[in-house]
């Protein structure tokens, strides 16, 4: 918002100062609001930010103690039998190993953001969420499309 004032004055030149004078001061109050306002919507943005940062680090971070040790699923019959093994460690890591004897593992890390969901996380571009559930020594793991249940070794 800009105003001017013009003084009622026989000399022109002084009328001018005082306008001059009047638009500035107004400019610079609007200048000043306006940083104030933009002050305000930045740090608001950065706590909102931050707010949202603390939410995904607590969801992302979460661990479920019970899940923690090694789980196994028989699949085939016979020589072609073979047997997946998960192993969950305390820290959020764990390990895919395999009964026949293969140098095969693949590491991973998992979080359990959720009562009944599993995040395990192979790479930076491959995660996979997963329903489970633990009763007593069985660990069932639903990937939507499949339903495996695994038996603590």
């Amino acid at each position: 918002m800009a105003f001017s004032v013009t003084a009622c004055s026989s000399n022109s030149e002084k009328g001018e100062e005082t306008t001059a004078a009047v638009t500035t001061e107004a400019s610079t109050s609007i200048s000043t609001e306006a940083e104030s306002t933009t002050e305000a919507t930045t740090e608001a943005k950065a706590s909102e930010t931050e707010a949202k940062a603390s939410e995904t680090e607590a969801a992302d971070g979460t661990l479920d103690a019970s899940i923690v040790g090694t789980w196994g699923f028989t699949v085939g019959e016979g020589e072609d039998q073979l047997t997946i093994y998960y192993t969950f460690n305390e820290d959020g890591s764990g390990k895919i190993t395999f009964s026949d004897s293969s140098d095969s593992e693949l590491a991973f890390t998992y979080t359990t953001p959720k009562a009944d969901t599993l995040i395990i996380k192979s790479s930076e571009k491959h995660s996979e969420e997963n329903k489970y559930k633990i009763d007593g020594d069985s660990l069932t793991l639903d990937d939507g499309i499949q339903v495996e249940t695994y038996t603590r070794s």
